[in-house]
C-alpha cells in the first residue's frame, strides 16, 4: 500500500538494481529526498515488477491508468489530473538473454544483471548450471534451442525481455554434424558405419595424401592444417602463431588440390620471390612454370606459344653506288632491278614459356587494382599471405578485394599475427573464407566487438562472446596452434632465405680473373660486397617495415656491415621516434644489450663489432641480417648473440639474400638442421 514519509508527502516506490541479495525488491523512500524516509515493500513478489507499475503500464490502449485509491499513482508516472490526457507509456530497460553456441555440446544463455528472469530461466527444459563456464547452458541441439527460444515469455505485460539469437547463418552451418575424417595417422582397418556422414572427395583426397611424399615431410601441426583445409573444402586461415611453417603447410594444400591448377598468389610486394622460389623449390618447377606477375594486362594469362619465323634485312643502294662496289654491275647476280638486296637472311626465334604455368605470384596492390582481369581467369584456387594488412573494411577497394577472393571455390589465407587479433581485424578474414556466415560488419560488431560511442563515432576494439567467436574460428574459419604447444616439434633456430627484388640495372658482375693477386682479388670481392647492399638497400627497408608491423609484440634484431646502412637505420629510427638499442659502439655494449633484453624493442647491430659475449640478446624473437657474413664463422658468432635456454619456440634468422649479385656466389645459407654444410 502507498507510504507517507516524514515530510508528510506520498512516498515514491523504486526497485532495488544495486547488485546484492537484495536486487530485485521494491523499496519506499521520500520524492524530494528532503526525510530519510526508507522502507522495504512486501506486498509483491521480488522477482516481478510491482503490480502499481506493471497494471498502470499494461493498460495503455484506453488511455486510463489504474487509480488504487486516495489519487495514488506510481511515482515514476506523471501525475495527471485530467484523465483523458495522453498517456506515455513506461519507458524502462529490457532484460535482456543472450544465446551464444560455444562447443559441440552446450549452448549458454546469460542475461542481464537482474534476478528478475531467473525463475523463467530455471524453467527452460534441459537447462543446467556449468560451473566450469559459470553459466547456464542447454545442450547444443537444434530442438533445445528452439524450445528454449519459446520458453521465454516475451509478450508478458510484468516481464521486459529482449532475445538475443544465435546468427541464422551460425545455426544452419553448426547445428549439425559436420564432416569428420577418420583419424588416418595410424593405420585403420576398421570401416565407417552406416551413421557415419561421409564426402568420397574429402576421404579420397586426404588418403591420397597420407600416402604422398610430403605428408612425410611436414610437422604434425603442419598435417594438422592439411586436414582441416580439406574437410572445410579447401578454405582455410592458416594463423600458425608467428607464422611458422604456413609456406610449406599452404603449398601442402595446394598439392592436394593439384588437379585443379594454375593457382594464385596474392602477398605483400617484398615476399613475392620469395614465394616464387619456395614454390620452384617445394614442387621442383621450372622458372617458366611460376610467374612473378609485376603487372596484370589482359593477354598476361593466354595460352603459351613458341614461334618461328625468317627475318630479312635489306639495304637499299643506287646504281651509281653498285659501280663504284662493282666493276661489272650488269653482270653482278645480287644486282636488284628494283634497287633493293638481300643482304643478310636468318632464322629468328621467339620463346615463349616452354611449360604452361602452374602459379602466379602477384602482390596485393596489382591484385586489388586488376582484380576484375584477375577474376575473368576464373581460378579454382587463391593463396592470400598477409591478410593482417587486409583489414581496412571501410575502403572499398578492399571490400571488392575481400569478395574477390571469397568468390573462388578454394582459398587459402595466410597471417602472422591474426591469433592475438581483436575481433574487428578478423572480420575481413572471415568474410572472405566464409562469406556465407557474416552480411555486414555493423551485425558482426554488434555481437562480437563490444562497440561503444564517443563523441568523434563508434570504437570497436572491445570484445563480446568471446566463447562463440573462438568456436566458430575454430571450428569453420582457422587452423591457429600456439607456440607453446607446437615448440617440441621445431628446432630451436629456424633459419628463412628472403629473396630480395632488385633493379636488373643494378646486378653485380661476380666473375673475378682468378690470374690476379690476392690482394687485387679480395679489392675486387670488397667492391661486389658494395655493390650488393646498393642494390637491396631499398628492399632492406622495405622489409623491416613489413616484419615490425607484422609483429608487434616481438623484439627484433638487425644485423648490417656497411656503416652507410647503420647511419641510415639510426636516422630513419629517430625520425620516427622508434626507440632501439645502438649496439655500434663498443664502449656502450653492455648497457644496450641490457636495453634491449628489458625495455627496448629493436636492436641495431654492427657485424665488424667483436668482443659480444654469446646470449648477450638473448631477448631477440627475429634476426633479420641484411647482408651475408663474408666468413661462415663470423655467421655462426652472429648467431651466438641470441641464444637463449629460457625462449618459448624458435628463434628466427631471416638472410635477406638478392639473385644476380654477390649472394649468389657467398656461402650457402644454412638450413633448419643447422648445419652450415
Amino acid at each position: 500500500m502507498p507510504q507517507t514519509c516524514r515530510c508528510g508527502q506520498e512516498a515514491i516506490i523504486l526497485e532495488a538494481r544495486a547488485p546484492g541479495p537484495n536486487q530485485g525488491r521494491w523499496y519506499w523512500r521520500c520524492a524530494f529526498n528532503a526525510c530519510r524516509f526508507f522502507c522495504w515493500d512486501e506486498s509483491p513478489h521480488q522477482f516481478i515488477r510491482h503490480p502499481v507499475e506493471a497494471y498502470s503500464s499494461g493498460n495503455t490502449l484506453s488511455g486510463k491508468r489504474w487509480d488504487l485509491g486516495k489519487g495514488y499513482t506510481p511515482a515514476t508516472l506523471s501525475t495527471v489530473n485530467n484523465v483523458e490526457s495522453d498517456f506515455n507509456p513506461l519507458n524502462r530497460s529490457k532484460t535482456k538473454v543472450v544465446f551464444s553456441l560455444v562447443s559441440d555440446s552446450y549452448i549458454t544463455v546469460e542475461y542481464s544483471e537482474s534476478p528478475t528472469i531467473l525463475p523463467v530461466i530455471k524453467n527452460i527444459d534441459h537447462i543446467s548450471w556449468n560451473e566450469q563456464l559459470s553459466k547456464w547452458v542447454i545442450p547444443a541441439t537444434l530442438y533445445a534451442y528452439k524450445k528454449a527460444i519459446k520458453a521465454l515469455p516475451v509478450n508478458t505485460p510484468n516481464l521486459q525481455i529482449e532475445i538475443e539469437p544465435i546468427p541464422q547463418p551460425i545455426i544452419h552451418t553448426l547445428l549439425v554434424n559436420p564432416i569428420q575424417i577418420k583419424n588416418t595417422y595410424k593405420e585403420e582397418t576398421e570401416s565407417f558405419g552406416d551413421d557415419d556422414m561421409i564426402d568420397m572427395d574429402v576421404m579420397d583426397r586426404w588418403s591420397k595424401f597420407v600416402e604422398s611424399d610430403i605428408y612425410s615431410q611436414l610437422k604434425e601441426f603442419q598435417r594438422e592444417g592439411v586436414k582441416r583445409a580439406i574437410e572445410r573444402k579447401g578454405r582455410l586461415l592458416i594463423a600458425n602463431e608467428k607464422g611458422v611453417g604456413k609456406v610449406d603447410e599452404a603449398l601442402a594444400i595446394a598439392a592436394v588440390y593439384r588437379n585443379e591448377w594454375p593457382i594464385l598468389v596474392v602477398c605483400p610486394e617484398v615476399l613475392c620471390l620469395t614465394w616464387k622460389y619456395a614454390i620452384q623449390q617445394f614442387f621442383d618447377l621450372d622458372d617458366d612454370e611460376v610467374q612473378h606477375l609485376q603487372e596484370v594486362k589482359a593477354n598476361t594469362f593466354n595460352p603459351s606459344t613458341v614461334v618461328k619465323r625468317k627475318k630479312q634485312t635489306t639495304i637499299r643502294r643506287t646504281k651509281k653506288q653498285r659501280q663504284i662496289n662493282s666493276q661489272n654491275v650488269e653482270n653482278d647476280e645480287e644486282y636488284i632491278v628494283n634497287e633493293e638486296e638481300k643482304e643478310e637472311e636468318e632464322e629468328e626465334v621467339i620463346y615463349k614459356n616452354s611449360k604452361p604455368a602452374q602459379f602466379y605470384v602477384v602482390n596485393h596492390e596489382v591484385a586489388t587494382r586488376r582484380r576484375n582481369l584477375l577474376k575473368n581467369v576464373r581460378f579454382k584456387m587463391v593463396i592470400c599471405d598477409g591478410t593482417q594488412f587486409v583489414k581496412a573494411r571501410g575502403n572499398i577497394h578492399t571490400k571488392a578485394f575481400v569478395t574477390f577472393l571469397g568468390d573462388h571455390p578454394r582459398l587459402i589465407m595466410l597471417s602472422d599475427t591474426a591469433s592475438h587479433c581483436l575481433p574487428a581485424e578478423l572480420f575481413t578474414g572471415i568474410q572472405a573464407v566464409a562469406p556465407q556466415l557474416v552480411s555486414t560488419f555493423d551485425k558482426f560488431a554488434k555481437r562480437y566487438c563490444d562497440p561503444k560511442q564517443y563523441i568523434f563515432g563508434w570504437i570497436y576494439d572491445g570484445k563480446r562472446n568471446t566463447e562463440e567467436l573462438d568456436y566458430i574460428l575454430e571450428k569453420i574459419i582457422w587452423h591457429s596452434p600456439k607456440m607453446i604447444d607446437i615448440a617440441s616439434q621445431l628446432p630451436r633456430t629456424i633459419y628463412e632465405t628472403i629473396t630480395a627484388h632488385i633493379k636488373r640495372e643494378e646486378k653485380v658482375n661476380t666473375d673475378i680473373d682468378t690470374t690476379l693477386s690476392v690482394m687485387e682479388q679480395t679489392r675486387i670481392y670488397m667492391d661486389m660486397y658494395e655493390k650488393t647492399w646498393q642494390a637491396k638497400k631499398k628492399f632492406i627497408k622495405s622489409y623491416f617495415e613489413y616484419i615490425s608491423q607484422s609483429f608487434k609484440e616481438s623484439k627484433i634484431a638487425i644485423v648490417l656491415y656497411h656503416n652507410e646502412g647503420l647511419t641510415e637505420f639510426k636516422e630513419y629510427f629517430n625520425s620516427k621516434e622508434i626507440k632501439f638499442a645502438d649496439v655500434c659502439n663498443f664502449d656502450t655494449i653492455d648497457q644496450e644489450c641490457q636495453n634491449f633484453n628489458t625495455t627496448v624493442r629493436i636492436a641495431l647491430i654492427d657485424m665488424k663489432l667483436s668482443g659480444l659475449d654469446p646470449g648477450c640478446l638473448c631477448a631477440a624473437d627475429i634476426v633479420i641480417c641484411c647482408e651475408a657474413p663474408l666468413q661462415r664463422s663470423k655467421a655462426k658468432q652472429i648467431e651466438s648473440y641470441f641464444e637463449s635456454e629460457d625462449r618459448i619456440g624458435p628463434l628466427f634468422i631471416k638472410y635477406l639474400m638478392a639473385p644476380n649479385t654477390l649472394d649468389d656466389i657467398q656461402w650457402p645459407i644454412p638450413d633448419n638442421t643447422n648445419d652450415y654444410e
